[in-house]
Formats: C-alpha cells, structure tokens, sequence
C-alpha cells in the first residue's frame, strides 16, 4: 500500500474542511425531520502534518439522543460526484459490480468498535440526493484495495455492494425508513 504523502493529507485536510458543512447540513435535517436532539458539532481540529493524523482522529460526525434517552452516531460524508440513484452510481469493483466505498479500513473498523453507530449518510456534490448504508449490515462489506486518483494513493477499504445503499432525495422526505 503507498505511503501517505504532504499531497495526499493536503487532499485530505481540505476535503475534512469541505465534509464540516455536509455534517451540519445533515445534522439540521435530523433535527428538524425527526426532533431529535443532536449534541454540538465542533469544526474539524486539523492535524499540523500527516505524521500524527491518527492523533486527530474523531470519536463519530453527528451524535444524537433520540426520543426514548438512546445515544447514537452517525456518520456524514459529501462526495465529489454526481449521483441520484443506483442507474448512474459511478464506481465499481475489481468484479465489475457496482460499490459504495465506505471508507478506509482502519477507519471503518474503529467506526465499528463504536457500537452505536446506527447510519452512514452520503450526499452527492450537488447536495441534492443522498444514499444511506446500514452500518448492522457491514459483515457484507469486502474489504478491496483501491486506487485514488486525486491524491495518487493505493489504500485499503471496504466497498459494499450497490444492493446494500438506499438512495433518496435530499433531504429524504419525512418518515421513509433510512436503512
């Protein structure tokens, strides 16, 4: 696997920046579609350099306590393609189906270890629609190695299925069931 450079936690700084308004975009739909209570949402502390970035690492996007006292996460990301719904979804796997990319392994595994992650949200770059996966459902994910072309770097991931996403509008219209 190639090594993290100053480019790719460049890359990786702005796009964090970038994924601070999704959270809150998405942390307002939450609270306004389903009255729930949604703790503070801080900006991103940034890490100095990519050597001590696991330092910096956050304990879940958007935390929230639901009607009946519950503590649960979930999990914000904006994406930087076009999309509306499983037909022009753009990314496939080594096997040719079509895959979401959840995220980098270790990160995945330490969202995991958190038992009350209950959601992952991804708007497209539009901010128009979303999908949502399941986090329950993340024995079905691969684990699959990838290459990103924005910041030259072969990292390792889990992808689940396109079968596995729900895709809605966003923001989803009140009440349909999000996984």
């Amino acid at each position: 696997m190639t090594q993290f450079t100053d480019r790719s936690h460049a890359n990786f700084m702005r796009a964090l920046k970038d994924s601070h308004e999704v959270t809150l975009l998405v942390a307002a739909w939450l609270r306004s579609a389903y009255g729930l209570h949604i703790d503070p949402i801080p900006p991103p502390i940034i890490a100095p350099h990519q050597d001590v970035r696991h330092r910096y690492a956050d304990t879940g996007d958007i935390k929230i306590t639901d009607h009946y006292g519950a503590k649960w996460i979930v999990e914000a990301k904006g994406l930087t393609y076009h999309f509306t719904c499983e037909d022009d979804w753009p990314h496939r796997g080594p096997d040719g189906r079509k895959r979401v990319f959840v995220g980098g392994v270790s990160t995945v595994r330490k969202m995991l270890q958190r038992k009350n992650t209950r959601l992952i949200v991804n708007l497209n770059a539009a901010r128009t629609h979303c999908l949502t996966l399941d986090p329950k459902r993340s024995s079905e994910w691969k684990a699959t190695t990838y290459y990103g072309r924005d910041d030259d770097l072969v990292r390792d991931t889990y992808a689940a299925d396109i079968s596995l996403a729900k895709f809605f509008p966003f923001p989803p219209p009140k009440g349909v069931p999000l996984i």
